[in-house]
């Protein structure tokens, strides 16, 4: 193994570190475990879990499309050994693939308890977790050492944003983990080009291909890799039978594409098989993919998507995947800072990753980039120029993952969570091995370990709610909802704990209604919720009539508060053009006869734009009780449900635009 970089750092022995590093692991399953007992479903993870179950149980790929299928497969495996009660898979749900109908009738209606199998089945991502932290260790120890090593790993374990997301049924985790593990696989074969290494980079290029359609961005990745070590001054170790070392030249060039060649046909081969090695898989009557939603997409990407589905060159669900992929990512609606855009914008993410990463590990990536900042901080002083480059090289992976992870992201329009950049985190932990240099002097030492702890401290501040921690740069939990939402925040997770709270409130004589606006896809009675429903993300009953605002406990999750995914009528900002709509609309009510044809469809406008109101006149005041830090409660009283509804706004603003 080649010297560490960071140069004097504490002497740990290699036993020692992988022993720690074990420890760490655990420790960061454990708490990932016990934080989830009281948790329901969050958004992706029903629709995950029952399209998963359905592959094993039907051999049909038709749901979640497009999600990857290797996380949503290993995690339905408990659920199909142990035989779980599946769905009705001959109904209208499957005819024409409603994933998330299908889910809960798996979850809440099929005799199964949604609990276990969400507790099985997310224990199974987190093996995906801790095989990621494995790796950030031997990756940070082979360039810093074991004590480098041990500092990335506890930056990884403690991470909130790692243990919000590194035990949920979704393919953030797979693909965290993959992307991280076929950067350095293709790396690995590079330096040495031996049977085990080169199939151990078709392996993880493979899984990768399957972990999330996102993965495409690792083509350009690749290809850096293969320029710089085909330029590289190094001699290329060759032993596939007799061993031989290339200097640069035409053979040295044709073995590293073969590398890649060969990565890219087993990553081929492995797609039909995940796909059962037809083109259409889908068994039986099936409504045919929405086609029409990719052509209207146009541009390359797309036009390469249409033509390989004429071709059948992969399997259709899978190319109908990465379409549907490309054609959300034109227009989402988005929220930050207060703003609302359909665009996104290109600071969202440095600006999630600024107040949702821990301030001690903020502190440790800052001296990690002072200890490397130029060879000659890093211990190189007295090295020849050429020399002063190894530091450069040895970590190019890492750099060329986090450049063109980054760059991709920054014109994005998918602001919707940290955890689209959430494969960042891996590679900068490892590079954060750098920083043990420092401990090499008392002042140093004293300064890291305040760091690491203050990082420790700020993680198990907000446990068991990992899903909405934000650094005091973002106003704390408490203050996030007014920041961020969605998956940042407020992804379906809280409805135990307001079941709870509701629980306490009746039994301490609470009689008044409780009504409920949800971002989620669990089921809300499943879990002990009793309320009212008010618009939600998903309405199980769109076109049945509001229920009837009155004094008592309004629920509403953050994301909801935002109007962020409400009807295009109510979303967003409470404007003036909207609050003359509601005048005009009530009194028009007031004179129009009752067998108003169009009296209906104006009841359930008004309806939904007083609820609009109120939800604007709520985000002017802070909650009376927060749940989880996701559910905000507004206990109203009548005058000030009648103030909400009728009174004077403090501002007005724009709709999404």
């Amino acid at each position: 193994m080649s010297a560490p970089l960071a140069g004097t750092v504490p002497r740990v022995g290699r036993r020692t570190g992988w022993a720690l590093a074990a420890l760490l692991l655990l420790q960061m399953a454990w708490v990932a475990d016990r934080s989830l007992e009281w948790k329901s479903p969050t958004f992706d993870e029903t629709a995950g879990l029952v399209a998963g179950f359905a592959a094993w149980t039907t051999g049909d790929p038709r749901l979640d499309a497009e999600s990857g299928m290797l996380a949503k497969r290993w995690a339905a495996l408990p659920a199909w050994i142990s035989g779980a009660s599946p769905p009705d898979f001959s109904g209208e749900s499957w005819r024409v693939g409603f994933d998330w109908r299908l889910a809960m009738e798996f979850l809440y209606a099929s005799g199964n308890d949604p609990d276990s199998l969400m507790r099985g089945a997310r224990r199974m991502i987190l093996v995906f977790s801790v095989l990621l932290g494995a790796l950030v260790y031997a990756w940070s120890a082979k360039l810093f050492g074991p004590a480098g090593g041990l500092l990335s790993l506890w930056l990884y374990a403690f991470c909130p944003n790692v243990l919000a997301h590194g035990r949920l049924v979704t393919s953030d985790m797979a693909f965290c983990l993959t992307l991280a593990a076929s950067i350095a696989a293709t790396w690995w074969a590079f330096q040495r080009v031996t049977l085990f290494r080169v199939a151990s980079c078709g392996a993880a290029v493979a899984l990768l291909m399957l972990s999330k359609f996102g993965a495409l961005i690792a083509l350009p990745m690749l290809l850096l890799l293969f320029l710089l070590r085909a330029l590289d001054p190094e001699p290329l170790e060759v032993d596939l039978g007799p061993a031989r070392s290339l200097e640069r030249g035409s053979a040295r060039v044709a073995i590293l594409a073969g590398v890649l060649l060969f990565a890219a046909s087993v990553s081929v081969v492995a797609i039909w098989a995940a796909y059962g090695f037809a083109y259409r898989a889908t068994q039986g009557a099936f409504v045919p993919y929405n086609w029409a939603r990719v052509e209207a997409v146009g541009g390359i990407p797309a036009r390469l998507v249409l033509a390989a589905r004429d071709l059948h060159l992969l399997p259709e669900t899978w190319l109908y995947g990465l379409g549907y992929t490309l054609a959300t990512i034109q227009d989402r609606v988005a929220f930050a800072a207060g703003s609302f855009g359909r665009t996104g914008w290109w600071w969202y993410f440095p600006y999630a990753v600024a107040i949702k990463t821990p301030l001690g590990t903020l502190g440790v990536l800052a001296l990690a980039a002072l200890a490397g900042i130029s060879p000659w901080l890093a211990g190189h002083q007295d090295a020849p120029p050429a020399s002063r480059w190894i530091p450069i090289r040895r970590t190019a992976p890492l750099w060329i993952l986090l450049l063109v992870f980054w760059t991709a992201s920054l014109g994005s329009n998918i602001n919707i969570g940290l955890r689209h950049v959430l494969p960042t985190y891996a590679p900068a932990f490892v590079l954060a091995g750098a920083a043990v240099r420092f401990a090499s002097r008392r002042s140093g030492a004293v300064l890291l370990v305040v760091l690491l702890l203050a990082t420790a401290a700020e993680s198990l501040a907000v446990h068991p709610h990992y899903l909405a921690y934000f650094n005091p740069l973002g106003g704390g939990p408490g203050g996030g909802y007014r920041r961020l939402v969605d998956s940042n925040l407020d992804w379906g997770q809280d409805l135990p704990g307001l079941a709870r709270w509701l629980g306490e409130r009746r039994t301490e004589g609470e009689r008044r209604p409780c009504f409920l606006s949800y971002f989620g896809s669990a089921l809300p009675r499943g879990h002990g919720v009793d309320c009212r429903a008010l618009p939600s993300y998903f309405d199980l009953h769109p076109h049945a009539p509001m229920p009837e605002l009155e004094p008592g406990l309004y629920a509403i999750s953050a994301t909801m508060l935002e109007a962020l995914y409400l009807p295009a009528e109510i979303q967003g900002a409470w404007t003036k053009e909207r609050e003359e709509r509601l005048a005009q609309l009530g009194a028009w009510l007031a004179r129009a006869p009752d067998d108003d044809p169009d009296r209906e469809a104006a009841l359930r406008l008004r309806d939904r734009l007083r609820f609009a109101r109120l939800l604007a006149a709520l985000r002017e005041r802070a909650p009376d009780h927060v749940i989880g830090h996701s559910i905000l409660i507004y206990d109203l009283d009548p005058t000030e449900l009648s103030a909400a509804l009728e009174g004077p706004l403090k501002t007005l603003g724009d709709a999404p635009h």
